[in-house]
């Protein structure tokens, strides 16, 4: 195949980290040219029936001409082949607004806890500011995820407010807290 005609996924990186991005383009390149072990390995699952959720996701659509978003898959250096360890990037991205809403996860607990969202946050923050345009970004978090509550304070956000059962976790309605960050903001203290 001609290497011009070949779709590069775009990455960021960091000293310790592999930040390969997905958007609506990346998917859909994904989900028709992958063969099901390329799935597999892309989303780092081990059983075929892991993948159906992802697969509901693109076939439902990630975006509409309203609402869009900007995700990152994490993969430490030098063990891309395990698979992907988190998640960092927005998502509810209002193109039209200058706002988004930024999102951060890992799927394993002994990742927790060990600076990975203090490093690559400020990183995706510059990301939506200057690469994106955003005026503004939001963060919702659980009343109870202290460690979350810490990061976004040591990164410049405010508390908002308080949104009782925001959402559900199995079944039970569960408050957020909200947290924003405008641009104004992050230039003063970036």
């Amino acid at each position: 195949m001609d290497d011009s005609l070949q779709f590069v996924i775009p990455t960021i990186e960091t000293e310790r980290f592999l930040l390969r991005e997905q958007n609506p383009d990346v998917m859909r390149h994904i989900w028709t040219t992958y063969t099901k072990e390329e799935l597999l390995q892309h989303f780092g699952f081990e059983k075929e029936e892991q993948l159906i959720p992802e697969r509901e996701k693109f076939q439902k659509g990630y975006s509409t001409h309203f609402i869009s978003f900007k995700w990152w898959d994490i993969f430490r250096k030098g063990e891309e082949k395990k698979g992907i360890r988190g998640g960092i990037g927005y998502h509810t991205w209002y193109i039209k607004h200058r706002k988004a809403e930024v999102g951060y996860n890992l799927q394993l607990e002994s990742d927790k806890r060990q600076g990975w969202m203090t490093e690559l946050l400020p990183i995706v923050l510059a990301y939506g500011f200057e690469q994106m345009d955003l005026f503004r970004i939001e963060a919702k978090v659980s009343p109870t995820n202290v460690p979350s509550l810490k990061l976004l304070d040591k990164s410049g956000f405010n508390k908002e407010g308080h949104l009782r059962e925001d959402y559900f976790i199995e079944g039970v309605p569960s408050d957020s807290l909200i947290y924003g960050l405008l641009l104004p903001e992050w230039k003063a203290g970036g």
